[in-house]
């Protein structure tokens, strides 16, 4: 991989999307109102209905969708979460749910609906699962909120991220959540603890340098690119060409379908062992993420955002015959069916994204569409949570809905600066020495200061007012410092949790970032002081 000679690609790229596509009328509260409607840089749409027909399409499936699948059941006041049901029978809900709930509700969004309170209330949600070791959020939690799997499952990180920084263009980041700020450091984490730095992949689950597993329709190029933009992190550009040397090798092997598995084993994506070496649930959504790809970027990424999908979708349309509605759940990668059921909103949905790609596809482009209008959005199977989910995420790429708004203008304003979250909120202390008072610490005048006893240990602790998106402490010690402390966070002022420490402090400023954490509370334990004296902080901010 050379970055050096893929980095003018993005500048040209750049230039080009902002140059072809034309700015969208703002609505209240909304930079970029349902419908967008707009016509893709590359590829085509469906011409078999009208734009306004198409729009009403999407909007009809999306109240389904919703009415059916938004819960706030097992959810803490404010919050809201995706009903999983019942593909999973409990309706319990999983990242991936949550992930294309946020990317729904933000590119539903106008001055008509309850788009950006839906968002909020999803992300908050997905706050208070966020796995402590990684930042990520627990793949799967149980139908009452009291259970959570302690493995993340990426794919649902993705879009994630990907909503927060649209919804950054959608709305700005001077709410209640800076979403530009929580984009930046769930980015940051996916770089982290979800990409495999040997073959550049995301891996199946968080520790992702450890796994040789690779669930192959995690990797979604223009999510990537996003990534790339708004964080200025190269490593970005080694993903997306890791994950076109992947398509790559699979249309290589089966030239007739271009199919790729739901999961491979790397590096060398040969079987993984699992039964999972065929194209099925997890792997029909890759036309679709590929394709995307294509209408926003053409082939600056690869030739094969254009060539897989078309070589997908043409085999596609040859075996079943032209007729959508003949299509199964599972096939082998060369082509050969491996069930007799079909599955038609995961299975039918991404192959007519796929069919944008190319305008000899139009005529199969309007029967593809034409069938999946006709799907209803239920719980009844063929139809199910994630079948409509995936029915709804591709309809808004069919119908010209889903743009790239971080490339395109209007702007929303800049984010302000960080808000101290502990700045005069409630502040306790293990002891206090000379009249120096914890509320010094939190006060916001850094000529008053909080001194405790002189022993070990000493806590000061304060309480943000409600569960915040915590990521970062700053210390402004006096003379006598900590030595060592911890920096804790809990829900409930009990049960505490490190995020952060040192054992080699030297006084003067401690900047401590740490992953995103939901917290009501954050405590600094010191267990060693620097001086004979106690500790001394004329500031303790949380960020």
């Amino acid at each position: 991989m050379n970055p050096v000679s893929f980095l003018p690609r993005w500048t040209v790229l750049a230039a080009a999307l902002l140059a072809g596509v034309a700015p969208t009328v703002q609505a209240a509260g909304e930079n970029y109102p349902f419908p967008q409607s707009i016509t893709y840089p590359h590829g085509i749409k469906p011409t078999n209905y009208t734009q306004a027909q198409m729009n009403t399409d999407l909007q009809s499936k999306y109240n389904q969708w919703r009415s059916l699948y938004l819960t706030t059941n097992g959810c803490a006041p404010g919050e809201m979460r995706v009903y999983c049901y019942p593909t999973y029978g409990e309706g319990q809900t999983i990242s991936e749910g949550q992930g294309y709930g946020l990317v729904l509700s933000v590119y539903m969004a106008n001055g008509t609906n309850t788009g950006r309170e839906d968002f909020d209330a999803l992300y908050r949600y997905v706050q208070r699962y966020r796995l402590p070791d990684c930042g990520l959020m627990s793949w799967k939690i149980s139908a009452d909120g009291l259970t959570a799997d302690t493995w993340s499952a990426p794919d649902g990180d993705i879009d994630i991220a990907f909503a927060l920084v649209m919804a950054h263009r959608q709305w700005g980041s001077d709410g209640a959540i800076n979403y530009l700020a929580e984009a930046q450091a769930y980015i940051a984490n996916l770089m982290t603890y979800a990409v495999n730095k040997t073959n550049w992949n995301i891996s199946n689950a968080q520790f992702a340098d450890t796994s040789l597993k690779n669930v192959c329709s995690y990797q979604i190029p223009y999510a990537f690119k996003v990534f790339h933009d708004v964080s200025g992190d190269s490593r970005w550009i080694n993903v997306i060409e890791a994950a076109y040397d992947m398509f790559g090798h699979f249309q290589t092997l089966n030239p007739a379908t271009g199919l790729v598995p739901n999961v491979c084993r790397m590096p060398t994506y040969v079987d993984f062992g699992d039964g999972n070496f065929k194209y099925g649930y997890d792997a029909s959504r890759i036309p679709w993420r590929v394709a995307v790809d294509y209408l926003w970027h053409g082939q600056a990424l690869s030739p094969l955002a254009q060539a897989l999908p078309l070589r997908n979708t043409t085999w596609f349309q040859g075996a079943s015959g032209g007729v959508p509605s003949k299509h199964y759940a599972e096939y082998k990668l060369n082509g050969q069916r491996n069930v007799r059921y079909g599955s038609p909103g995961n299975m039918v949905g991404p192959m007519a994204v796929a069919a944008m790609v190319d305008s000899g596809q139009q005529a199969w482009l309007n029967t593809l569409y034409d069938y999946l209008i006709g799907r209803p959005v239920s719980y009844d199977w063929p139809s199910g949570y994630y079948q409509d989910s995936v029915l709804l995420m591709t309809l808004l790429a069919i119908t010209g809905n889903f743009p790239d708004m971080w490339n395109m203008t209007p702007a929303p304003p800049p984010p302000p600066p960080p808000v101290n979250l502990a700045l005069n909120q409630p502040v306790t202390a293990s002891s206090v020495s000379s009249g120096y008072v914890a509320a010094n610490a939190v006060d916001g005048n850094g000529g008053t200061r909080w001194a405790s006893a002189s022993s070990d240990p000493q806590w000061i602790q304060v309480d943000l007012g409600s569960v915040r998106s915590v990521s970062n402490v700053r210390l402004q010690w006096e003379a006598a410092y900590g030595k060592a402390y911890q920096v804790q966070v809990s829900a409930d002022a009990t049960t505490w949790t490190t995020v952060a420490g040192t054992s080699t402090g030297d006084g003067g400023l401690d900047d401590l970032s740490f992953a995103a954490t939901p917290a009501r509370y954050v405590r600094i334990y010191g267990t060693a002081r620097g001086t004979r004296y106690g500790y001394s902080l004329w500031e303790f901010e949380v960020y």
